[in-house]
């Protein structure tokens, strides 16, 4: 549930040091019904490192509407 996650983002936010809040990915899932994909790779030459993608798909409807 994007609203429940939405407030327990929040308070963790308010209880810690953190610049950052950490809800703007969330924010568009709630208030614009984003959908969100996200793929990790990890580099060929590297197992160390990962190169992570992400994909995020808005409705044109919902936009207009925020």
């Amino acid at each position: 549930d994007p609203e429940e996650l939405f407030l327990e983002q929040l308070e963790h936010t308010a209880s810690s040091d953190r610049a950052a809040s950490g809800l703007g990915l969330i924010n568009l899932k709630k208030d614009y019904g984003a959908r969100l994909a996200a793929e990790i790779r990890a580099v060929p030459d590297d197992p160390e490192r990962f190169v992570v993608s992400l994909q995020l798909v808005l409705n044109v409807d919902a936009i207009e509407r925020g």
